[in-house]
């Protein structure tokens, strides 16, 4: 799969960030980790700061690129 929806932001299609190809892409200082409501007991988050998120967070991916300052548009 390479991209992901969210009933929240209808018009807005998702990319995951392994489908974008760009060497212009910074390593996020925070981790934003959705879904945990579906994830299976065995998998393991990922190491260092995170945001966690039962569903979906607050922001739609555009919005956190514009909050973060990192918007490409």
């Amino acid at each position: 799969m390479l991209w992901l929806y969210d009933e929240s932001w209808p018009d807005l299609i998702h990319p995951f960030a392994s489908a974008i190809d760009s060497p212009e892409l910074e390593s996020p200082e925070t981790l934003t980790c959705i879904k945990l409501d579906s994830k299976p007991k065995y998998v393991r988050l990922p190491e260092g700061d995170k945001e966690v998120y039962d569903a979906y967070g607050p922001d739609s991916i555009e919005g956190w690129h514009k909050k973060h300052h990192v918007f490409k548009g």
